[in-house]
């Protein structure tokens, strides 16, 4: 019987792939009502990579905290793309600034959409 995981994995790979590329422009444009259909109902997105705050949860709550206008995207700043971790029902984005600070952004799925968002930063 041949191996089936090799191919599951890079559609896999290649569907997270596609997933990141829309999630990156939603961000960048701060397009809500993208972003909210890449989101499961649940969501729990952590905004505060240090834990000083707590995480938005839901979608209804996360789309009023983009809506407001004090909103400020926590990897405004992270220009650089620099690179692509899948696992099964995992992606990780790590970004870098001008500065050279890295930031690492986390997304765990739950039936196809972000249920969990972490982000962490690492200075150089």
């Amino acid at each position: 019987m041949p191996d089936e995981t090799g191919p599951q994995q890079c559609w896999r790979n290649l569907s997270l792939l596609g997933f990141s590329t829309r999630w990156i422009y939603a961000w960048r444009a701060l397009d809500v009502e993208t972003i909210s259909t890449l989101v499961g109902e649940n969501i729990e997105f952590h905004q505060s990579p240090d834990g000083t705050s707590e995480p938005l949860r839901g979608v209804a709550e996360l789309v009023a905290a983009l809506r407001a206008p004090d909103f400020r995207w926590d990897l405004a700043d992270a220009v650089h793309l620099r690179g692509l971790i899948t696992a099964e029902d995992v992606l990780v984005i790590d970004y870098r600034n001008d500065a050279g600070i890295s930031f690492t952004e986390s997304l765990e799925f739950l039936a196809g959409r972000v249920s969990l968002r972490r982000v962490e930063v690492y200075a150089p």
